[in-house]
């Protein structure tokens, strides 16, 4: 749990990056996998709602709506992960 304290609020940071259309397109999906990745990392801690992973879920929903299919496309593991782990619980 500490280490979550730590990195999320850094990697947060990077979120306005994935609405700017001005970055480069590998840039915004780069941002978009490193997201969807701590959201799996940190599924867990997502199942039982902490704070500092609401932030993450924050992230996600901003990469699911982004308009291009490939950076959306990166969350649907992820949420198909998390479906997974709310019905089981």
């Amino acid at each position: 749990m500490p280490l979550i304290q730590v990195v999320v609020p850094q990697v947060m940071n990077l979120k306005p990056q994935i609405r700017d259309s001005s970055k480069d397109e590998e840039d915004v999906k780069a941002i978009a996998r490193l997201f969807a990745d701590m959201g799996d990392s940190y599924i867990e801690l997502i199942e039982i709602g902490s704070d500092e992973s609401m932030l993450i879920v924050h992230a996600l929903l901003e990469v699911a709506a982004h308009p291009e299919y490939d950076i959306a496309f990166m969350t649907f593991n992820f949420c198909h992960n998390l479906q997974i782990c709310l019905i089981e619980r």
